[in-house]
């Protein structure tokens, strides 16, 4: 993921989201230290710049650092459901969020709340985790990418995989075993299990 796209600023009126409840500003934030004991989950990459992801919401970035090395995070809320936006220093550009697993709405719901307050459509996503354990009849527009005004050529599976083995940072961004993990678990659900079809669970 190299190309960022368009995060629009702040509306007019919109308070720092550091600010007490009830202004326009659809987030609140809360600090890093108030938020040490949530169990944080992957929930997507943005093709967004952090930067501007702050500005939109009207964030305090907050520096910290953890095994991968320095990040810059927002710990906040919308309309209910946490969320952090996190840059890792020498990462891809881009944003990742997370979310507190068994938040007060299902995913298709978070998703569209938060590329909503952030004035942007589906075509900032440029990866998921959403479908993992979850019922997966009917994806959600967030995460779909046929409603695009303008589509990139469809690309074969084969063409698909030799991209993802050869650069996997492009679709999981920080690559770990658990990232690539997920994301085929990920796949495999969306495809009715005919990407893992054949293989054993080794023991």
């Amino acid at each position: 993921m190299t190309e960022l796209m368009y995060v629009p600023d702040a509306e007019d009126g919109w308070e720092p989201a550091t600010e007490p409840p009830g202004g326009p500003n659809p987030a609140r934030q809360v600090s890093m230290f108030q938020s040490v004991g949530w169990p944080l989950y992957s929930f997507a990459c943005l093709s967004v710049d952090l930067d501007a992801v702050a500005r939109r919401l009207r964030l305090t970035l907050e520096t910290s650092w953890d095994g991968h090395g320095r990040v810059r995070a927002a710990f906040f809320v919308v309309e209910g459901t946490d969320f952090v936006a996190t840059h890792h220093e020498g990462d891809a550009p881009g944003t990742h969020i997370w979310t507190r697993k068994g938040g007060p709405v299902d995913s298709a719901a978070r998703a569209g709340r938060l590329l909503a307050a952030l004035g942007v459509g589906p075509e900032v996503v440029s990866y998921s985790t959403w479908g993992v354990g979850s019922d997966l009849s009917d994806i959600p527009t967030a995460w779909s990418r046929a409603g695009r005004a303008m589509r990139k050529p469809v690309q074969s599976r084969q063409d698909f995989w030799e991209d993802f083995k050869t650069r996997p940072g492009m679709f999981v961004g920080r690559v770990t075993f658990e990232s690539v993990t997920g994301f085929l678990n990920g796949y495999n659900v969306a495809a009715a299990g005919d990407l893992l079809n054949g293989f054993q669970r080794a023991f």
